[in-house]
């Protein structure tokens, strides 16, 4: 699921950032077309087309609406093949049997659709998207969908750049690449109100059609136009401020000229006879009248008047324009206004030091400044550091006060410390702007070289517990040079300089008590050193149940001030168990702890430490979290000691079974009286003839040298009983050892065939 997802995500970034490196922003108009809906006699027919429906509106007046659809006609599930990349706004190339280009002409899995229009003429006031098709039936595209952009107005160009006269933003793809789009389909329909007389074009700024494949379809676009019933010569939107290089920038600033631009446009199908007069805080300007101008139908003409920088005062100003039109024999007005202000510049004054030493945090401030203009008020200040010579700056910084820290190795010599401000009008320094030098102010600043000493620059993290990685970085050591690291005196990384004098390395804080703890940086070369301070928190730990047992034991360790989240391996002394090859993986819970069970590996009896390893960092190696102590109460060498004396003790009791089983037969031959240890001789009275074809009784009977008889509570029947009882239970012993033996070794072995498992299996 969570790859599909991905495939998905990376289908919608192809349709919709590559797509505009691969299509041209070119933009054609429409012209001349039927006043009714669009035929398909008029579409392509050998690519999808994008059009307007009506193409051409011109019987709605001021004060009413009109709707306007955006459809798609002619996708297919048909493709070309031809050596020519396809371009917006071109045909398709050549067919080739050998193509460098495969394109699909319909198969329809995204779309980004622009349009513009005059706003001063039309204003939207609905829009109704038809996607997809299941919500939609006369729409396009399939669910499930992603919207990307359905906005009016849209100001902000993500995921690209848009043209600056589009209005109206629509972009759209579908998750279900496996289902596209083919045929015919209307994607959104736009109300309009007109709101005067006049005309524009309605234009599809961007089309941008994609298959599943993030792969551009090829197809035409044809735009839209709308003309009032009573079109004529209207005034378009003046533009008024100081112009340079092709942009009007307002307020103007005191000196500069101001120059005013009136458009005037024909949207009628007459030839117009106008009179233009402007005026300037209600005075007419004599030399900005323009009469009897004549503007045939279609046309537009331009009219600029400049006001000269020494003529204008310090505030608003009011420029009004009078249009007087002949249109058809009746005489007609229109009327616009604009306003523009003329400020004066601020003073901006910088204070801080002309000169510092490499390696040194110096400050500026720009509290002396001010805005010169009575409504004017400095808002934001921008600082840059340079290297006089170089074109980049080798710092930036934001705000009325601000520090600079002089790298060691940046060079010495002449610098400049530089101010720029933007004012509450919007002003800002423009070097081709000339009036706009009093909104940059430069310092000059000497650097002063320092002999080498090493530097701490940073340490991430500046604090921790035991076994947490910490990344330690700085400079000015000596170029190439050994830099040592120690922690507590006590030495935890070594490093070596880059040609600068950079230096940087990863290091595991050792176990150590809680507080604050010294680290050191040393420059072996140049024998300096320079110093921090590393907090040392309380660190996770472990509790072990029970804490000692034998091997092939099963036993619990809990975890506790874990990092939430964090990943955990098990290591039993030099043994690394990757519990996350066995079971689920060990991870630290929301309050830091954890708790798993495994069985204790084939070792020695004796002391061991068992600990929590983390994961390796990209910077370093495997870090210690917590250790703790277990015995092996019976471990290798306990069995096979134990081992060796049950083999001693079974050869002895074989051999007490042989020699019982001779003194058994001699008595039993020779009918003497015989203890069951054979200890010792009793006198051989009476007739062994007596002896012969008799039983052996079950007491045997002895007798003293005095004479005495004493009776044995064992007959040799019972003794031979015992032995073997106890060679038996040996035997068990030795067995129950062996099995101990055993599934110790099975468990130590399954954990490695299944960690190897885990490893080879493709996730």
């Amino acid at each position: 699921m969570g790859s599909e997802l991905n495939r998905k995500v990376l289908l919608l970034v192809s349709l919709f950032v590559v797509l505009p490196s691969l299509l041209s922003s070119n933009i054609v108009g429409i012209t001349s077309f039927q006043t009714s809906l669009m035929t398909t006699t008029e579409l392509a027919s050998n690519m999808p087309v994008i059009y307007l429906d009506p193409p051409r509106i011109t019987k709605v007046a001021p004060g009413e609406n009109f709707t306007v659809s955006v459809k798609a006609y002619n996708l297919t599930a048909s493709f070309w093949q031809t050596d020519y990349e396809w371009r917006r706004g071109d045909d398709l190339g050549p067919w080739s049997t050998d193509p460098l280009y495969n394109y699909s002409l319909g198969n329809l899995a995204g779309l980004d659709i622009q349009l513009g229009w005059d706003e001063t003429v039309l204003n939207l006031v609905n829009n109704v998207t038809k996607i997809p098709v299941e919500s939609h039936p006369d729409g396009v595209l399939h669910q499930p969908i992603f919207k990307i952009k359905d906005e009016v107005n849209e100001t902000h160009g993500f995921p690209w750049p848009r043209p600056a006269e589009s209005r109206y933003w629509l972009a759209y793809a579908t998750l279900d690449i496996n289902q596209p789009f083919n045929g015919n389909g209307t994607v959104c329909e736009l109300t309009f109100e007109v709101l005067k007389e006049g005309a524009t074009n309605i234009t599809l700024t961007r089309t941008l059609l994609s298959d599943p494949k993030g792969i551009p379809i090829p197809h035409k676009f044809l735009s839209g136009f709308f003309r009032s019933p009573n079109a004529r010569t209207r005034l378009a939107k003046a533009e008024v401020g100081t112009f340079v290089d092709g942009k009007y920038f307002e307020p103007a600033l005191v000196g500069e000229d101001v120059v005013v631009g009136v458009p005037v446009r024909n949207d009628g199908e007459v030839s117009d006879i106008y009179n233009l007069t402007l005026s300037c805080n209600g005075q007419p300007l004599l030399s900005g009248v323009w009469i009897d101008q004549v503007l045939d139908p279609g046309t537009s003409a331009f009219f600029t008047y400049t006001f000269s920088g020494a003529d204008l005062t310090i505030g608003m100003h009011n420029i009004s324009f009078d249009l007087a039109v002949l249109h058809k024999g009746e005489l007609v007005g229109d009327f616009d206004t604009q306003q523009f202000r003329v400020i004066e510049p601020p003073q901006l004054v910088i204070n801080g030091p002309t000169s510092a030493t490499v390696g040194e945090t110096i400050s500026y401030n720009a509290f002396n400044s001010s805005h010169s203009d009575p409504d004017g008020e400095i808002l934001n200040y921008t600082w840059t550091l340079t290297h006089v010579g170089e074109i980049t700056f080798r710092d930036r910084q934001r705000g009325e006060n601000i520090s600079f820290y002089i790298s060691s190795h940046w060079p010495s010599g002449n610098w400049t410390v530089a101010l720029e401000v933007r004012d509450n009008f919007g002003v800002e320094y423009n070097k081709n702007r000339q009036a706009t030098a009093s909104y940059r102010e430069e310092h000059p600043l000497s650097l002063i070289p320092i002999p080498a000493q090493i530097r701490i620059n940073q340490v991430s993290p500046s604090s921790g517990y035991p076994g947490s990685v910490v990344y330690i970085s700085g400079e000015r050591a000596s170029s190439n040079g050994e830099v040592e690291i120690f922690f507590d005196n006590k030495t935890v990384a070594t490093t070596r300089a880059n040609n600068w004098g950079e230096w940087s390395v990863p290091f595991a804080v050792p176990l150590t008590s809680v507080g604050p703890h010294p680290i050191r940086a040393v420059d072996v070369v140049s024998d300096t050193e320079d110093t921090t301070v590393f907090m040392v928190f309380q660190g996770p730990s472990l509790d072990i149940v029970p804490f000692e047992a034998p091997i092939g034991s099963k036993i619990t360790i809990f975890g506790e001030n874990f990092q939430a989240g964090t990943g955990i391996i098990i290591a039993f002394e030099d043994l690394m168990y990757l519990y996350l090859s066995l079971f689920p993986s060990i991870i630290a819970s929301d309050d830091g702890t954890f708790n798993v069970t495994f069985t204790v590996p084939v070792v020695n009896s004796g002391d061991y430490t068992i600990s929590a390893v983390g994961p390796y960092y990209y910077y370093g190696g495997l870090q210690v979290f917590a250790e703790a102590n277990f015995t092996v109460t019976e471990g290798l060498d306990t069995i096979f000691k134990e081992l060796e004396d049950i083999k001693d003790a079974l050869n002895q009791l074989k051999d007490n079974d042989n020699h019982n089983f001779n003194c058994s037969n001699y008595n039993y031959n020779y009918n003497y009286n015989y203890n069951c240890n054979c200890s010792r001789w009793v006198s051989d009275e009476g007739n062994p003839d007596d002896a012969q074809g008799t039983d052996i009784d079950a007491t045997v009977t002895t007798e003293s040298p005095t004479g005495e008889e004493e009776s044995n509570d064992l007959s040799n029947g019972e003794e031979l009983e015992s032995n073997l009882i106890g060679t038996i239970v040996l035997e068990a012993k030795i067995f129950a050892l062996i099995a101990i033996l055993i599934a110790a070794v099975t468990s130590i072995v399954t954990a490695v065939a299944l960690s190897r498992q885990r490893k080879i299996t493709p996730t």
